[in-house]
């Protein structure tokens, strides 16, 4: 009896849904930690060797002739005679320091949910903002306090989202890990791309320890971060909470249900906004007229080529999203400010040099030396996965749990 209406407790609950997530460019999340040279890593010819703190102990504790070596010479891998095996990058780091990726217990890369999610809630933040009557809208906006930036739109989030974790929207949606392998990481080098002129499109690049702009990228401070490669792929898990939406005392007591959600309309929204996106990120790069961006600009091109057409059953079971570190000012925010709204908070706020463009700057992936790629596409797919096993496996562990818990309830019953 249990069994048979487990499908219908599903349904009500909300199943997890398999998905699979393929990088259509290289991401980044970070874990918050800055590799130093010398100490963890080491840098010659044309690759860079990264040694973990543990790998690093354990070695030392096996050899005492090298712990000296390494202590004498001011904790410096060089000193070392024979070099721990690490991570090795086929690529030549002159920075001083890395940007690590994020990594589990076991040591291996993975894309958290929680950066799925928050790319999800900016889009959805737009979405449900624009949704809003024009003059509850304008309202709303003139609760911004631009004096303080850590909070400026503190009040908006509450109207949007809720004001408390308990009936807040995005409670609805749960999200799990990306798993991926070792070999699906490398390391990439990236330039900070800036406007130099208000009147014409000018850029230069970066360097931040000179503070000035340069035309020769070989003059500018390049950024070292380990990034997940286009084309690697994983999978992961999207739930979301149906019964938050249906339940009586859910919905009177949370309100959600004027706003349900599904993952089809989620999808198309995503894939709305990613081409609003993409469109204006190539019109910015094609305004400059120079033949160094055609690369990059095909690789925009070819990213907004991978989005369903709108309004087709495609565009309801795959998603375009930019997600992780070096996606911009606009990506983070949603880009739901118009333009004069922007000239009126710009000043108090003071994003960017008076008379320039905002944002006026963008980080570039450079490969064989020229600008090639822009960071953080992905492209999930819904009920998908990268190998059969892992749905079947997924597929059993949910079984298994209801199981368990109607066996639990069956037991429960018993004994009253």
């Amino acid at each position: 009896m249990f069994e048979n209406n487990l499908p219908e407790a599903k349904r009500k609950l909300g199943a997890k849904i398999i998905c699979s997530i393929e990088l259509l460019s290289p991401v980044h999340i970070g874990s918050g930690i800055k590799l130093s040279r010398g100490l963890d890593f080491l840098s010659e010819n044309s690759s860079t060797i990264i040694i973990s703190p543990s790998i690093l102990m354990d070695y030392l504790r096996s050899d005492r002739e090298e712990l000296e070596n390494f202590i004498s010479g001011g904790y410096k891998l060089q000193m070392l005679k024979h070099l721990p095996e690490g991570r090795k990058y086929n690529v030549k780091c002159n920075s001083s320091d890395i940007l690590q990726f994020e990594r589990n217990g076991n040591s291996l890369p993975y894309l958290p949910g929680s950066s799925i999610k928050g790319a999800l809630r900016t889009i959805l933040f737009k979405c449900f903002l624009m949704g809003m009557d024009k003059e509850d809208r304008c309202r709303l906006l003139e609760s911004i306090n631009p004096k303080n930036k850590e909070s400026a739109d503190k009040e908006i989030t509450k109207k949007i989202f809720g004001n408390l974790p308990n009936n807040n929207f995005m409670r609805i949606l749960q999200i799990g890990d990306a798993m991926f392998e070792e070999g699906s990481m490398e390391l990439f080098k990236i330039y900070i791309m800036n406007m130099t002129d208000s009147s014409k499109p000018c850029f230069a690049w970066k360097n931040v320890r000179r503070k000035l702009n340069t035309l020769s990228p070989n003059d500018a401070t390049p950024v070292h971060a380990e990034m997940l490669q286009a084309g690697s792929a994983a999978n992961f898990s999207i739930k979301i909470e149906n019964f938050l939406f249906e339940n009586p005392q859910a919905i009177a007591e949370l309100g959600f249900a004027s706003r349900k959600l599904t993952i089809e309309n989620l999808s198309e929204e995503v894939n709305r906004y990613s081409r609003e996106m993409l469109e204006s990120e190539l019109k910015f790069f094609q305004s400059f007229k120079n033949p160094l961006l055609r690369h990059l600009e095909a690789e925009l091109a070819r990213i907004m080529e991978t989005i369903p057409p709108e309004n087709s059953e495609q565009s309801k079971k795959e998603m375009v999203l930019r997600l992780g570190w070096g996606t911009g000012w606009k990506s983070m925010t949603g880009n739901w400010i118009d333009e004069q709204s922007l000239k009126i908070i710009r000043p108090d706020m003071q994003l960017g040099r008076a008379g320039m463009p905002f944002p006026k700057t963008r980080k570039i992936i450079f490969e064989d030396n020229e600008p090639a790629q822009v960071p953080g596409w992905v492209k999930i797919r819904l009920n998908s996965a990268i190998k059969e096993e892992s749905v079947k496996q997924a597929t059993v562990q949910e079984e298994d749990v209801f199981k368990k818990l109607s066996a639990n309830f069956r037991v429960t019953l018993q004994r009253k």
